[in-house]
């Protein structure tokens, strides 16, 4: 698993993480505080646990600040690769093991020549190199050294020395001589004459110039090029035979683990037709999500030096470095983490929230990344048990934004403190109480009346981006601005909300009105949705709430001195609504009713005729940040 997989579990744990590294810290709001990186009590390092900056922390005694992998590191002297490994095994990430496919290949240790040593000053070796631009602190970064003679090696068909001079090419891994290569001063014919030493593992050149918190890398096709790209101020590798496809890059294989820790790698090949087929390999290899390439203006790195092309100038080549299109065509593989998760989810659950009812006894989920279709007739109390619902879901730790265009905040609000505190009269002090529960966990849409969809839609991003909110509420379709005739924006709004819930992973319900019948005595379903066909089509679920009118005529009939078919203790045990799912796309949820029964004093529904109300909100909690706090004018319409 890369780095920015890792970072992003991390995030989603982020107080617990920043718990256990630091232990002497305390909660204070969204933060995590603590003195410094050392761990002892105070207040000058903060890490953001909740909200959209979640996982990056800051010290400001020092200036210092990152992600939790940074903090990883800090806190345990650990180079990344080895923080990266730590916060795997707590995360419990077990990379993929295909024991069955290694090919058992064993690989020697180079045997540098006897007489090979540290390039010197004024050899011929530090003057070929010097010769091409780099500098004596470049040359001695990658501990370059110069030998005489090469060979004999084992396993190699010379027999005798080769005679130099040479330039070596030393490759290091963790401090280990892992491979050597050597390079001819001397050309023959304009041809660079290489020899590499046979039986040694193919690596990357240059690791030992490379620091261990590095995250983005430049890969070049020659050890040269490598060497430049580091003296332009860019941590560098070079692939160690060149240019073209298949055997040429093997190296893969072998460093496709130590490469995981980059969060981008730059291609800075030799700008021919074999550095392009390269180019095009590494990225099927090392996923085109990660690589970027940089479009030198000449044929490599080293000719843009000697060329007089600044770090400036190469600085911005490497920014504009873009990736190779087209990026929609992945194999499946790109997905076997994720994949994964569908089987296995991290905390043992899918993200999203529960419904506070059962469906045949079994738990009713709404998951991250779907659109909820809640239908129903007019005054039938849609509004209402999705506020529960919501309420439900905050509980369980869900931020949620609900736009109730129809509805006052103030009556939304009051709505809400009844259902979170079960009571039909609270005290003042218990409804400040909930609005300080309420805070942190729950936002307004503050507009009442009809809203433009590229509002909405700007509204949920800012609140999804700051807040860290997921789970939306747009209450009604019938005001976003769109015609009840006008199928085709129907259908554009849909799939840009399907867009919005897929790309940050969120969830938005929609109520959309039914259309009339010729009573409502009959629950509607999902055919009877008013508009287009493309609502119910686009949505992952469509529910239907009904409100049990023939129950509450046959009670006035009772209370009247009527006879009915049923006796008081029958209609009692009749639910007075019905819950009913229609469509569930997700296949750990499955179609079927809930029937409810209605406190009039609590507002709530519940699934049993005598259940008491349920207490959602602790007003005992400390109280959150207020409203005032956090307000950005960017979106006026996102209040608490």
């Amino acid at each position: 698993m890369e780095i920015l997989e890792v970072k992003q579990l991390m995030a989603e744990r982020a107080e617990e993480v920043a718990a256990m590294l630091l232990p002497a810290g305390r909660k204070a709001g969204r933060e995590w505080e603590v003195g410094s990186v050392d761990g002892e009590q105070g207040r000058s390092l903060k890490v953001c646990i909740e909200g959209s900056k979640r996982g990056r922390w800051s010290d400001f005694s020092t200036g210092e600040s990152g992600d939790l992998l940074d903090l990883w590191q800090k806190t345990r002297g650990l180079s990344l690769a080895d923080a990266m490994k730590q916060a795997k095994q707590h995360l419990g990430i077990n990379d993929p093991k295909f024991e069955q496919y290694t090919s058992g290949k064993s690989y020697r240790r180079p045997q540098p020549p006897k007489a090979a040593r540290k390039a010197e000053i004024n050899s011929p070796v530090h003057q070929y190199l010097t010769g091409r631009g780099l500098t004596a602190e470049t040359i001695a970064a990658f501990r370059i050294g110069e030998a005489a003679e090469v060979g004999p090696f084992d396993g190699w068909k010379y027999d005798k020395p080769m005679r130099g001079p040479w330039i070596v090419l030393p490759s290091f891994r963790a401090g280990e001589l892992v491979a050597c290569k050597y390079l001819h001063v001397q050309r023959k014919d304009g041809k660079k004459f290489t020899l590499v030493e046979p039986g040694c593992q193919p690596v990357l050149f240059g690791w030992q110039a490379v620091p261990d918190n590095c995250r983005v890398i430049v890969l070049t096709e020659g050890e040269i090029d490598a060497m430049t790209m580091h003296q332009y101020g860019f941590p560098a590798l070079s692939v160690p035979f060149g240019g073209g496809k298949a055997g040429k890059q093997q190296w893969i294989e072998t460093e496709f683990p130590h490469l995981e820790r980059f969060e981008e790698i730059i291609l800075a090949l030799d700008q021919d037709e074999e550095g392009q087929r390269a180019v095009e390999e590494i990225i099927n290899r090392l996923g085109r999500h990660r690589c970027r390439i940089a479009a030198l203006p000449l044929k490599d790195a080293n000719e843009c030096l000697q060329q007089g092309v600044s770090a400036e100038q190469m600085a911005e080549i490497v920014s504009k470095a873009a990736s190779l299109d087209p990026s929609e065509l992945k194999a499946p593989t790109v997905w076997t983490d994720a994949v994964i998760e569908e089987f296995y989810p991290p905390g043992g659950e899918p993200p999203g929230f529960l419904l506070p009812w059962k469906m045949r006894k079994r738990p009713v989920r709404f998951q991250r990344g779907e659109v909820t279709i809640l239908t129903g007739m007019n005054g039938h109390g849609k509004t209402l048990v999705l506020l529960q619902i919501m309420i439900a879901a905050m509980s369980q730790g869900e931020r949620v934004c609900i736009g109730s265009f129809e509805i006052h905040p103030r009556k939304t609000l009051y709505r809400m403190a009844r259902q979170a505190l079960g009571k039909e009269l609270p005290e003042r002090a218990e409804v400040r109480g909930c609005l300080e529960w309420f805070d942190s966990k729950l936002w307004i849409f503050d507009v009442l009346g009809t809203a433009s969809t590229a509002r909405i839609l700007e509204v949920f991003n800012y609140a999804y981006r700051r807040y860290g909110v997921t789970s939306f509420v747009i209450d009604s379709l019938l005001k976003c601005g769109i015609n009840s005739e006008d199928y085709p924006a129907q259908k554009k709004f849909l799939d840009q909300l399907n867009d919005f819930v897929n790309e940050t992973n969120t969830h938005v319900i929609l109520i959309a009105h039914a259309r009339k019948g010729q009573d409502e005595t009959t629950p509607p379903g999902k055919f009877d949705v008013k508009g287009s066909g493309d609502i119910t089509d686009l949505a992952s679920n469509v529910w239907s709430f009904w409100r049990n009118k023939l129950k509450e005529a046959d009670l006035l009939k009772l209370e009247a001195g009527e006879t009915i078919k049923l006796t008081r203790h029958e209609l009692e045990r009749t639910p007075d609504a019905l819950l009913q799912c229609f469509k569930a796309r997700d296949d750990r949820n499955e179609e079927g009713k809930i029937g409810l029964f209605f406190h009039r004093w609590s507002l709530q529904y519940h699934q049993f005729h005598d259940q008491r109300p349920v207490e959602y909100c602790l007003i005992d909690q400390s109280p959150q940040p207020v409203a005032s706090d956090v307000i950005d004018l960017d979106a006026e319409e996102v209040t608490q």
